[in-house]
């Protein structure tokens, strides 16, 4: 659960014009802690395979998968009224507030602008990363 939260709002490999990885350590990259994360209760249903002697079944990735979807479709269910899409994973906060406004703009299609154009301008945005923070306080 924990990472598909991660997912769907703090992670992502951000490149600069050549390629190189500007947040390649856990130092710049941000990963979802026990604040960010509800309180969960975990149940267990087991149904053993009877394909191999232990009975056992892989586990995988089975709860990053849903989870970002979950909060993607949450977002936008929130925000119907806006007719805002959430169409790129993760979707900080200046990547929703970039689409919230230009929701808001009449006229402005959708996809006005390339999505990793959108990403980019909202991170370097000082401007837009002030009303961002002002709003969270």
């Amino acid at each position: 659960m924990a990472h598909g939260i991660g997912n769907a709002l703090y992670e992502e490999v951000i490149h600069d014009e050549s390629g190189q990885i500007l947040n390649a350590s856990y130092m710049d990259y941000y990963l979802p802690g026990a604040m960010e994360v509800p309180r969960m209760e975990v149940a267990h249903i087991e149904t053993p395979t009877p394909l191999n002697p232990l009975g056992c079944k892989g586990a995988g990735e089975g709860g990053t998968i849903p989870s970002a979807t979950a909060v993607a479709l949450a977002i936008e269910d929130a925000l119907s009224d806006l007719k805002v899409k959430v169409d790129r994973l993760p979707v900080s906060p200046e990547t929703l507030l970039n689409s919230i406004e230009r929701a808001k703009k009449p006229g402005v299609s959708e996809h006005a602008m390339d999505r990793n154009e959108v990403f980019l301008a909202s991170w370097r945005d000082d401007e837009l990363l002030s009303r961002v923070v002002s709003k969270r306080g």
